[in-house]
């Protein structure tokens, strides 16, 4: 396994635990220290920053909104379609966490 997926998927552990997230939590999974902003601030609720980290790191990849809770990130323009889903009831951290699945998924080994 790639060291940015084990970071990847030790986050996403983090973030659907839930409790207190800091910069360190974050920092080995994203390449900027803008993602990892726009992480820290989707995990605490901002929709916006769920929607601004989506689009910087997975350009392309659409989103949709299931029932109340369920959120899914896709990228259709790849045959195997990969994709993230969570459900949340915070719905910036069900998106956040589709996210995290989704560059998981990109990852590879």
């Amino acid at each position: 396994m790639n060291n940015r997926k084990e970071q990847l998927e030790n986050l996403l552990v983090k973030v659907k635990a839930g409790g207190a997230m800091s910069i360190e939590d974050t920092a080995g999974s994203f390449d900027s220290a803008r993602h990892v902003l726009m992480s820290l601030n989707a995990y605490n609720g901002s929709l916006d920053a769920a929607k601004e980290l989506h689009e910087a790191v997975l350009p392309g990849w659409r989103w949709t909104r299931h029932h109340d809770e369920e959120i899914e990130v896709c990228n259709y323009g790849v045959v195997n379609s990969k994709f993230g889903r969570s459900d949340n009831n915070i719905p910036a951290r069900a998106w956040l966490i589709a996210v995290l699945r989704a560059l998981i998924s990109e990852a590879g080994e």
